[in-house]
């Protein structure tokens, strides 16, 4: 059903540009196009500028983060190819695939491949694309604890960032030696 593949899949939204003036830019054919255009403040909301934009720079704050952990998936991803086509089938090659194993699971939530319908818990890129929903749900500044939760979710990252790192600079080499 739609409605739990949402639940348990969040997706990230992506952050609202502030009210002021933008000049939106097209290039076709050789040719340029420029127009002026404004984003107006909803005269209905309360937050101060500082508020929005406190909140916008969270907002790109986590889609960063969320951009990190894709660059670490995709390079865990080429480092497991790498393993798979020429490490030797060994110890050492099954401990540095466990690794990887270890660490993508940190990183993203992959469905078991015996009971897809029994979920493991959410990865770090889901809990991040969870808190863009809780930062974007209202026009206002972040609370202390969504900051908090994102110090948290990048200090995750980073771990597995270094993790990944570990694996690539000292195993995958090893390995390609044998």
């Amino acid at each position: 059903p739609a409605g739990f593949v949402a639940a348990e899949y969040p997706r990230a939204q992506a952050p609202v540009a502030l009210p002021g003036r933008y000049t939106a830019r097209l290039s076709v054919g050789g040719q340029e196009y420029e127009r002026p255009f404004e984003i107006k403040r909803d005269p209905r909301i309360v937050a101060t500028d500082d508020d929005l934009r406190a909140q916008f720079e969270l907002m790109v704050q986590i889609r960063d983060r969320l951009s990190e952990v894709t660059d670490a998936v995709d390079r865990l991803r080429t480092a497991r190819q790498q393993l798979e086509t020429s490490a030797p089938a060994d110890a050492t090659a099954a401990s540095a695939k466990e690794k990887l194993g270890a660490i993508e699971a940190a990183l993203t939530r992959l469905l078991p491949a015996v009971n897809p319908m029994k979920l493991p818990p959410k990865a770090l890129n889901n809990r991040l694309a969870a808190l863009t929903s809780a930062v974007g749900q209202a026009d206002a500044r972040p609370t202390r604890q969504m900051y908090a939760v994102f110090e948290e979710l990048s200090a995750g990252v980073a771990e597995q960032v270094r993790q990944l790192d570990e694996v690539i600079k000292k195993e995958l080499p090893a390995l390609s030696k044998q």
